[in-house]
């Protein structure tokens, strides 16, 4: 009966976030909460549901955009959102999108370490037909590549490589947008009839 309870209670805010997700913003701060609360209550009937911890990390994500202070997400809502994101992939340690939804919450609160590369793998090693989760990790792949070691590097490029064999039109807009056109040519075409064509 918990369960039941719990379903009907997250239902109506799952499909919100969803929808919020997808555009990037909340319609307001009221709804905001109200999301919240509604989330929260159905976790305090089941505990141990991990897309209830996904669904809050998500939500805290979006807050932590939309409640900026001074232009940069608000520390408060990644640090609920990294929360969060920990419960869901504690509880499903092989969900591609709990992994990609951890590693950017990382970034997004600046915690540029190993525990942001390791579920930038484990997305990858979990998802690697998930087209969301491979453009995620490429993104992150062009922001982070500066940074990387060489290991890390090498497993951004099979990342690239195998985006690019589904969705090459989203991944070189993606490139396009972080200025890596460059990294990905060079790395994710195996021709050169192709290099010169990219």
């Amino acid at each position: 009966m918990r369960h039941g309870f719990a379903d009907w209670e997250a239902m109506r805010w799952r499909n919100d976030v969803a929808q919020w997700s997808e555009k990037g913003a909340v319609p307001s701060a009221a709804r905001w909460v109200q999301a919240v609360d509604g989330l929260q209550s159905a976790l305090k009937l089941t505990p141990g549901d991990p897309t209830l911890h996904d669904n809050l990390a998500v939500l805290n994500s979006l807050g932590a955009w939309t409640f900026r202070t001074g232009g940069e997400p608000s520390p408060i809502y990644a640090a609920f959102a990294l929360l969060h994101f920990r419960q869901a992939v504690s509880l499903r340690p092989t969900s591609p999108y709990s992994w990609v939804g951890f590693a950017s919450a990382k970034y997004q609160a600046g915690e540029v370490d190993a525990e942001l590369f390791r579920a930038m793998v484990l997305a990858g090693k979990y998802g690697p037909r998930e087209p969301r989760v491979q453009l995620i990790v490429a993104d992150l792949g062009f922001l982070l590549w500066d940074t990387m070691n060489a290991q890390q590097q090498a497993l951004a490029v099979e990342n690239l490589r195998r985006t690019a064999q589904r969705q090459a039109p989203a991944l070189a807009k993606l490139a396009e947008g972080r200025k890596r056109s460059a990294l990905l040519c060079k790395n994710a075409i195996e021709n050169m009839e192709k290099f010169i064509k990219c």
